[in-house]
């Protein structure tokens, strides 16, 4: 009584969609912007702009922009395991690697600030390869509860 009906994959096309023709030169702008930023952060680095910034964090900030750019591409391609594995994971990673860092900076300020109210002495853990940890745990932290939710549905 009941049957299965085939189901052709339906995917944004540049030749009959105009959404996919605003999300290519999009994506493409993105990368590119991404990658002059990256250029530029690296020509300059010397700075004391660049040097005062935390360029590990910068570094992870840029490469989620580059991810996420990325992604925008691949929905854009004909559907396959590799194209829906970029889908899904790009985005998600590209997001997280976006935000861990800025959460990190933020809260590094803040703790900065609140211990100079208080006393001349520097709080714990704010240099550098401390941030960059604290990004990582926090990147694996939703890597795992992704990749929970990835099997689960599998």
């Amino acid at each position: 009584p009941h049957q299965c009906s085939v189901i052709p994959p339906h995917y944004l096309r540049l030749s009959d969609s105009i959404l996919a023709q605003v999300l290519l030169p999009l994506g493409l702008v993105g990368i590119g912007l991404t990658t002059a930023t990256a250029g530029a952060t690296f020509h300059y680095r010397r700075h004391r702009l660049i040097r005062g910034t935390s360029r590990g964090l910068s570094a992870v900030i840029l490469a989620g922009t580059l991810l996420c750019s990325a992604t925008v591409l691949a929905f854009l391609m004909k559907p396959s395991v590799g194209t829906c594995l970029l889908r899904n994971l790009g985005f998600h990673y590209g997001v997280n690697l976006l935000y861990s860092p800025q959460m990190v900076k933020t809260i590094r300020i803040y703790r900065i600030f609140r211990t100079g109210k208080r006393s001349v002495r520097r709080p714990r853990f704010i240099s550098s390869a401390a941030q960059m940890v604290f990004t990582a745990i926090l990147v694996l932290i939703q890597v795992s509860q992704l990749s929970d939710h990835v099997n689960h549905n599998s």
